[in-house]
């Protein structure tokens, strides 16, 4: 399984030429919580992003690293959007390939991109209570293809869109813009 990187949906795969990805939450202003490629627990920030009415910012570079990677705005590209009911921050129920339609694992949310042509669908899908996602490898946003509706998906060559940061262990990627 791939879940690490971007791919459009035309077939062009960035995971390997992802300079920069965070990982946003708003309280009161937006506070950096997940970085690079590695599988994070963002379970011990819950009762701060929660507090922050449950805004998430996923930032991203393709073309070079941030000036400073503390400063959203020095990412090319940026994409919001808002997680309702409890923010938990934990791992997925299980790993199993759940489907878009199971609440127990995913939530369908608005995003809007608000740095550069971000290029995702203005509806996706994260994990409830912003749980991981890709197999429980990662934390982010999936749109599954029209002739798949399995959300808990890692990067390949299927008509997906995904924005994860997470972990690429070399089975599972999930990390990066696709």
């Amino acid at each position: 399984y791939h879940c690490y990187g971007y791919k459009s949906l035309s077939g062009n795969t960035w995971r390997n030429s992802l300079k920069a990805i965070s990982i946003w939450y708003l309280k009161p202003s937006w506070k950096r919580v997940g970085i690079g490629s590695s599988e994070a627990d963002l379970s011990s920030y819950a009762g701060g992003m929660g507090a922050g009415g449950g805004q998430f910012m996923v930032t991203w570079s393709t073309s070079s690293a941030p000036s400073d990677a503390d400063d959203h705005s020095t990412y090319e590209f940026a994409a919001e959007f808002t997680v309702p009911g409890t923010i938990t921050a934990a791992g997925a129920p299980s790993s199993a390939g759940a489907k878009c339609s199971d609440g127990s694992y995913f939530v369908e949310v608005d995003v809007s991109c608000t740095r550069g042509a971000c290029n995702l669908p203005a509806k996706m899908y994260t994990g409830t209570g912003f749980n991981r996602i890709c197999y429980d490898k990662a934390y982010g946003l999936v749109s599954p293809s029209s002739t798949n509706n399995q959300c808990d998906w890692s990067i390949d060559t299927q008509p997906f869109k995904a924005l994860y940061v997470g972990s690429d262990d070399g089975n599972y990627h999930c990390y990066g813009y696709k």
